[in-house]
């Protein structure tokens, strides 16, 4: 398959992957397929001409659609092949959408362990193509080293990397669960989506933790850790 049979075809499926997460309904028509907004019932209206009694229509039937394929869409998602698309097409959609950056432990000299360099890389690359999108660097204070925090360090190593996006800062988490916890305010208010940045394979529990806790949770990878 040549690099541009690979584009397309990867560009497509982040289409498509983004369109079922989204909760956009994808009709096939006969020349080609057109994406539309599902139906909406009006309030107080019963069902549909056609539909059985107690079905449901529009946004409800999507909403149903989407808790059966959760599974399926995630490992679409979440795959090495879609989620580098994927995480630029979120990104370019909404601006207010949040970059977040997981931390990880400090050295005890204060410096950023290779694991947390790894992921300050990844995500300088992924801000290069969005200079407006926000980004939330997560990560608190340990014994190893009390005068940073893990949001502070990875702050100065984005603006040493030349990123200048907005960077909110949350220094408190001590874990994952931390971070999502102390996060996902934040990313509520920007619209309930994020795309995360950590190492592979932590990323598939991130994900999963950022999901549980209602937030639309996309991937970008860096490193391994």
């Amino acid at each position: 398959m040549s690099v541009p049979q690979r584009h397309t075809l990867a560009t497509s499926a982040a289409a498509v992957a983004t369109a079922l997460t989204l909760g956009i309904a994808i009709t096939p028509t006969a020349g080609a397929g057109s994406v539309d907004l599902p139906e909406t019932s009006s309030a107080g209206s019963g069902s549909s001409a056609g539909s059985a009694p107690g079905s449901t229509t529009g946004s409800g039937a999507l909403d149903d659609l989407l808790d059966r394929m959760r599974t399926q869409i995630h490992t679409v998602t979440d795959s090495e092949f879609v989620r580098g698309p994927l995480a630029h097409a979120i990104l370019d959609l909404n601006p207010d959408t949040p970059v977040v950056v997981l931390g990880a432990q400090i050295n005890e000299d204060c410096s950023r362990p290779e694991v947390l360099q790894d992921r300050l890389d990844a995500a300088t690359r992924l801000l290069a193509s969005h200079p407006r999108n926000p980004v939330i660097v997560t990560g608190g204070r340990s014994d190893r080293c009390p005068s940073i925090t893990e949001a502070e360090a990875m702050t100065q190593g984005l603006r040493d990397r030349g990123v200048r996006n907005r960077i909110v800062l949350e220094n408190n988490a001590w874990n994952t669960l931390q971070n999502v916890e102390y996060t996902a305010p934040v990313i509520r208010k920007l619209g309930g989506t994020a795309v995360v940045v950590t190492s592979d394979p932590h990323y598939l529990r991130a994900l999963a933790n950022y999901r549980d806790a209602g937030i639309r949770a996309f991937g970008w990878v860096g490193g391994t850790g």
